[in-house]
């Protein structure tokens, strides 16, 4: 027993490396054994490296490729001594990280394409590749639970050196999986050894020496839901108090211009559902009493930004529908009245124009009054430019979808005003198609007269 129980205790020193290497040297003896056509007992042998639930995943993915201990050395040494198997390869690089005050260590080995890993084919059939060139080990309690496997790409030659290796895709993604592992603050020994540039160190002829690195890095263990859950509050309680803080400044005219851009920002990047109520309150107050601001020449260019950027995260704001999202339409639709209708720019006019159009042919019943005095503000516009030849097809669209009696019912409070401007665009249409046939008849006469 007291030497069963200092093996025991020497075993539960083994490192990442050390357990690799044994695995490495079993599954040769597994080979040399199964050509030989001699049984071997490295299967058994191999069970006491792996722990029962061991699970093989993807490196750059985490996608998990097979999992269970008997499945996996199955697996491995179906690949290993398969009769077209080729001999067994030895890695180019090894970094070996330990992990103190954490109860696992890591083994990164890197193989070439042309000699891949030994445990390649855990990915074979799997969307793993089967050719394996990069294999993260990861030991707890001297066996093998976690086995992370990748097919390589990226740089070539990104593990030759400290500095490619730390600059790689692939090396952070390792780092990932030990953060992953982490449950507390740990600090990381890591060991870089680069088999393939082994030189004659001594230049006597005895030995190589390969070339080696170590560093360490302090590793923080990913944030629980707890604490993740902890920050969004903490994040949003102060994003609610900025929205509330740059509100203030901009119902200051002389701070206006200021205060704008920066609440243009926080709508990019700091709305939600949890911040919309402080958001809506400081566009509010961006718009100015009874929105005077929209129309202000100094100012609806910034209105129509702050608008606009609020209308592409409409989604964190309110559900369609909602009174919320209502309000921020009749915002929107304002707005583009004051700018993008009140313009000689036919594409900005057209587009323009036709999202005015799509609004009306939305409208399936009666809508808020802000929402029909915005509307009512772009048909006035649009009206107002009817006089250009490049407007009139944009504006007679958008009248057409109200020959329908039932959708000027919709425009609450503004029915008559509606059918007063579809009437001076009928009348006004009449007068040019008579204009022009007057026209046609005049130069037709003139023509003949010539003629005579």
């Amino acid at each position: 027993d007291e030497e069963g129980g200092e093996e025991e205790e020497a075993v539960a020193e083994l490192s990442a490396s050390q357990v690799s290497n044994m695995v490495s040297e079993m599954l040769e003896g597994s080979q040399q054994a199964s050509r030989a056509g001699q049984r071997h007992p490295m299967e058994g042998m191999l069970r006491m490296c792996f722990s029962a639930d061991t699970a093989a995943m993807q490196l750059l993915t985490g996608e998990t490729l097979v999992t269970g201990r008997d499945v996996i050395i199955d697996r491995i040494l179906r690949g290993v001594c398969a009769p077209s198997a080729p001999p067994l390869a030895q890695p180019l690089a090894r970094v070996f990280i330990e992990c103190e005050g954490a109860p696992v260590s890591f083994s990164l080995d890197i193989y070439t394409k042309q000699a891949p890993s030994p445990v390649a084919n855990l990915g074979a059939g799997q969307g793993g590749g089967g050719g394996a060139t990069v294999v993260l080990f990861r030991v707890r309690a001297c066996q093998i639970d976690q086995i992370l496997i990748s097919d390589g790409g990226g740089l070539k030659n990104w593990w030759r050196s400290r500095e490619a290796l730390e600059s790689s895709a692939t090396w952070k993604c390792v780092l990932l999986a030990v953060k992953l592992s982490l449950k507390a603050q740990a600090t990381l020994t890591i060991h870089y050894n680069n088999y393939q540039d082994a030189t004659d160190a001594t230049g006597l002829g005895i030995g190589s020496v390969s070339v080696s690195e170590t560093w360490n890095e302090k590793m923080l263990p990913p944030p629980t839901a707890q604490e993740i859950q902890k920050a969004k509050a903490e994040d949003n309680s102060k994003a609610t108090m900025g929205f509330e803080k740059v509100a203030a400044h901009l119902a200051n005219d002389k701070k206006f211009s200021k205060a704008a851009p920066l609440l243009r920002q926080m709508l990019s990047t700091h709305l939600n559902q949890t911040t919309a109520p402080a958001a809506m309150a400081a566009l509010r107050a961006a718009l100015g009493p009874g929105g005077s601001r929209v129309r202000a020449e100094e100012s609806k260019d910034l209105v129509l930004e702050l608008v606009t950027a609020a209308w592409e995260h409409r989604a964190a704001i309110a559900g369609e529908g909602s009174d919320e999202r209502d309000e921020l339409e009749s915002w929107r639709l304002h707005s583009m009245n004051a700018k993008q209708l009140d313009t000689d720019d036919t594409f900005t006019f057209a587009k323009a124009a036709k999202e005015v159009m799509v609004a009306l042919e939305g409208m399936t019943g009666k809508v808020a009054r802000h929402r029909s005095d915005a509307l009512t503000a772009n048909l006035e516009a649009m009206a107002a430019r009817y006089s250009f030849a490049w407007s009139r097809g944009s504006v007679d669209m958008a009248f057409k979808v109200l020959v329908d009696p039932k959708k000027r019912e919709c425009l609450v409070g503004n029915k008559e005003k509606i059918e007063k401007m579809a009437s001076a665009i009928v009348a006004k249409r009449k007068a040019k198609e008579a204009l022009a046939q007057s026209d046609y008849q005049s130069s037709g006469f003139q023509h003949g007269k010539m003629g005579w």
